[in-house]
């Protein structure tokens, strides 16, 4: 099975911290075969949500098609690893757990966490883009020209459901401890701003966790 023109993104994580996106693209570049010479690489490199990890998360889009080295994300495979002159970098399109969209400016401290969570049937990414050839991912592209001290992220899961033996209580605890692995010590929380969330049909199920009262300091 061939993989379809690339008209998705791409999330890939175990980037090292002093990685550029410019050393991203050649690693990536590396991996194509004699026939895609055509294929352009467009990256974007953020931090990770989680505050114990030191790695860095890519988003990444192919122009005209997807390359060959990730055929395995469409034979059933949720990720794939994959060896590049970088290091070993996990791939998926899945985008389960927290993925935050666009580095917040290093001159301000944050003023917001934003965490988007799609409905069921829904995708984590690909939801919140728009329907046109355009690939724009409105809260990429509009807020971090708008907000460029929120740290806006989105949350995956397995929106289907049906056949995972999987509740939507299961999912929403699995996000509650993501957030808290996102928002770090009570010292991190005290420094940067409050925790917002859009679109919560997961999180409104067990209350609205992620709007709980406010923490006492």
């Amino acid at each position: 099975m061939t993989a379809p023109p690339s008209l998705e993104y791409f999330r890939v994580t175990g980037i090292q911290s002093e990685t550029t996106t410019e050393q991203l693209i050649s690693a990536l570049s590396a991996k194509f075969s004699d026939n895609e010479c055509d294929i352009q690489v467009e990256v974007s490199i953020v931090p990770q949500c989680d505050a114990t990890d030191d790695t860095k998360t890519g988003l990444v889009y192919f122009t005209t098609k997807v390359s060959k080295f990730l055929d395995a994300l469409y034979h059933g495979d949720e990720e794939t690893l994959v060896d590049t002159t970088i290091g070993e970098l996990c791939f998926d399109k899945t985008f389960y757990g927290l993925t935050q969209l666009y580095p917040t400016t290093t001159q301000r401290k944050i003023t917001a966490d934003v965490i988007a969570v799609t409905g069921l049937e829904g995708h984590a990414f690909n939801s919140w883009r728009g329907r046109s050839k355009l690939k724009t991912m409105w809260l990429r592209d509009f807020f971090s020209n708008d907000f460029p001290s929120c740290r806006t992220m989105i949350y995956g899961y397995n929106s289907k459901l049906i056949g995972t033996g999987v509740t939507i209580l299961d999912y929403s605890l699995g996000l509650l401890e993501d957030v808290k692995k996102a928002r770090g010590t009570k010292e991190f929380r005290k420094k940067n701003g409050q925790l917002y969330s859009l679109a919560t049909a997961l999180a409104a199920c067990v209350g609205n966790p992620l709007n709980p009262a406010p923490e006492s300091a």
